[in-house]
C-alpha cells in the first residue's frame, strides 16, 4: 500500500494574504498565475527556479536538486496553463526531458480553455541533435522542433522524429510568430539560461515565474539564470509573491525595456 502524497503549504503574501490549499486542480493557485493576459491574448511566461546563489542546476547539472516540493506545485500549475512549452536543445540533453504527459488533475480546467491534454513541447535548435531515444521514453505530447538549419539530412531526421518541424527560424521572436500564426497563445519559456536571456533581450517575456530556494549550491561554474547575462535593462512588477515559508515563488510582471 502506497501513502498519500504529503501535502505542501503555500500561502500567498502579495497581492494579498491568504492560503492557497493544495486541492486537486490547484484552482487557487491557476487563478493567481492565470490573472493577467496582455492585450491580444498572448502571453509568455518564463519559468525557472534559481538557488540562493544564483544557480539554475546542482553539481548534478540537474534543476531539480534546486527545486523543492513548493516549487514543484507551482512548475505544475505554470505548466498546465500552456498551450507550448519552449525549451532549448541543450536544456533538453542535460535536464534528460521527455514528452510530457497529461495531468488528470488539470484535464477540465484544460479543456475549459479549449486546450488539448497536454501542452506541446516546442524544441529550439541550431544542430537538430537531440536524443530522440530519452524524448520518447515516456510521455505523449506532441514535439515540434523549431529549427535555423537548412541540412537536408539534419531536417529529414528531425522530421523522422518530431510531430512537427518549423524551418527557417532565426530568431526568438521568429518562434514566437511561429507558434502563434498556428493557434498556441498561452507559451511557457522554460529556458535554459541562453534561451531566457535571447528570448528576454528580445522583449518577449510578459512575466517571470521564478523560484528563489533555500539552497545554497556554491558549484563552480553552475550555469545561472540568464547564462552570461542580458543586454537590456528592464524593470519589472511583483505581480505575485507564494510561499512556504521557505521557498519564495515571485511572479514579475517584466517592464519595457530602460
Amino acid at each position: 500500500m502506497t501513502s498519500a502524497k504529503p501535502s505542501t503549504e503555500l500561502w500567498a503574501v502579495l497581492p494579498q494574504h491568504r492560503a492557497l490549499p493544495d486541492t486537486s486542480g490547484e484552482p487557487d493557485l491557476v487563478d493567481l498565475y492565470d490573472s493577467h493576459v496582455p492585450a491580444g491574448g498572448v502571453r509568455v511566461q518564463s519559468n525557472m527556479v534559481i538557488s540562493v546563489d544564483g544557480a539554475v542546476a546542482g553539481a548534478d547539472g540537474l534543476s531539480r536538486s534546486v527545486s523543492t516540493p513548493a516549487d514543484m506545485r507551482v512548475f505544475s500549475v505554470v505548466r498546465s496553463l500552456a498551450d507550448a512549452v519552449v525549451v532549448g536543445a541543450q536544456t533538453v540533453r542535460s535536464e534528460r526531458l521527455t514528452r510530457m504527459s497529461p495531468k488528470p488533475a488539470h484535464l477540465n480546467q484544460r479543456h475549459a480553455r479549449g486546450q488539448t491534454d497536454v501542452p506541446i513541447m516546442v524544441i529550439v535548435t541550431s544542430s537538430g541533435d537531440l536524443p530522440w531515444d530519452r524524448i520518447n521514453e515516456r510521455g505523449t505530447s506532441p514535439v515540434w522542433v523549431a529549427t535555423n538549419t537548412s541540412d537536408p539530412q539534419v531536417l529529414a531526421e528531425l522530421r523522422r522524429h518530431a510531430d512537427e518541424v518549423l524551418t527557417g527560424i532565426e530568431s526568438p521572436q521568429a518562434v514566437k510568430d511561429a507558434l502563434v500564426a498556428r493557434g498556441l497563445r498561452r507559451l511557457v519559456c522554460e529556458g535554459g539560461p541562453n534561451v531566457l536571456a535571447q528570448w528576454m533581450d528580445a522583449g518577449l517575456i510578459d512575466e517571470m515565474c521564478l523560484t528563489v530556494s533555500p539552497k545554497l549550491h556554491g558549484t563552480p561554474g553552475a550555469p545561472r539564470l540568464f547564462g552570461e547575462g542580458i543586454a537590456t535593462a528592464r524593470d519589472v512588477e511583483v505581480l505575485s509573491l507564494v510561499t512556504d515559508g521557505q521557498s519564495m515563488m515571485y511572479r514579475l510582471k517584466v517592464r519595457s525595456a530602460l
